[in-house]
């Protein structure tokens, strides 16, 4: 959102409401702003027009052998309209300084790997690591867990793998566990850094209770030191570095919270970062 200026999830899902039959307060209204209802809803109705009208014409002759729901063709539309957005050095002097601070984390070889659940390919472009699409890829692939990116939301360069609305987050929420066991090994063996997240997020709750709930109460102190949540200060308030509780349905986890409106400080620390092998 701040380095791409890309919309949020209700904000993606208004932009694509002008391809519904009906206005964006029909769908937000009708799912009670549920985001991943009110994507499916639209979904279901973009299906028939996606096939019949002239504008998506090219888009259909590119992706139909790749179509297999209904979901797929707003996917579709979403995945090349993410495509098309770069990022563009010199918009933003404080942002382009986080960039630069980025890509110097990957010019020392400062960090083994990357997580995300966003769907743009912004990773990619400041990191040359190896990149792994989708739950399945994660949980089935020989990953060495080190110069890796972890898509585990999918990404638009495999419209079908974004988890995207209620049906993609129930089958996704069926396979936590795995993924938690997967994520469990990467967590225990490395410090963990959050950014661009925030503690109530359910995904990111539902994941570290079910580390949790399978690495036992005598870990959870340890366990809670590698964790690391740093978000963004748009209040220009003073620093915060302090120990914060998380409480999750099978426990509390103490785990470091960072406040800062100067990720570039963050960034070039995290560059001094030596591996140990």
């Amino acid at each position: 959102k701040r380095y791409l200026n890309l919309e949020d999830w209700a904000g993606l899902m208004k932009k694509f409401s002008n391809l519904m039959p009906y206005e964006f307060e029909y769908y937000s209204s009708t799912a009670n702003k549920g985001w991943a209802e009110v994507a499916e809803l639209m979904a279901k109705d973009f299906h028939p027009i996606w096939w019949k009208e002239q504008q998506f014409e090219n888009n259909r002759k590119e992706f139909k052998d790749r179509i297999s729901s209904k979901q797929s063709p707003l996917k579709v539309e979403i995945a090349k309209y993410l495509n098309s957005i770069e990022y563009t050095y010199g918009l933003n002097e404080e942002i382009a300084k986080e960039i630069i601070a980025l890509k110097k984390i990957n010019e020392k070889n400062s960090i083994d790997g990357i997580i995300t659940t966003n769907w743009d390919n912004l990773a990619e472009e400041m990191f040359d690591f190896t990149s792994f699409v989708g739950q399945e890829k994660l949980l089935f692939s020989n990953v060495l867990n080190v110069g890796e990116i972890f898509k585990i939301h999918g990404c638009i360069s495999d419209p079908n793998s974004m988890i995207f609305d209620e049906n993609d987050y129930v089958s996704f929420n069926k396979r936590n566990h795995y993924l938690a066991s997967k994520l469990t090994t990467i967590f225990i063996e490395h410090p963990i850094i959050f950014i661009g997240y925030s503690l109530r997020d359910d995904n990111i709750r539902e994941i570290l209770n079910a580390i949790i709930f399978g690495i036992g109460e005598e870990n959870l102190r340890t366990f809670g030191k590698r964790i690391f949540f740093l978000e963004y200060n748009f209040d220009n308030e003073d620093f915060i570095y302090t120990t914060m509780p998380v409480d999750l349905p099978d426990g509390r986890l103490d785990i470091t919270y960072i406040k800062t409106n100067n990720f570039v400080e963050v960034y070039e620390a995290l560059a001094e970062n030596e591996r140990k092998f």
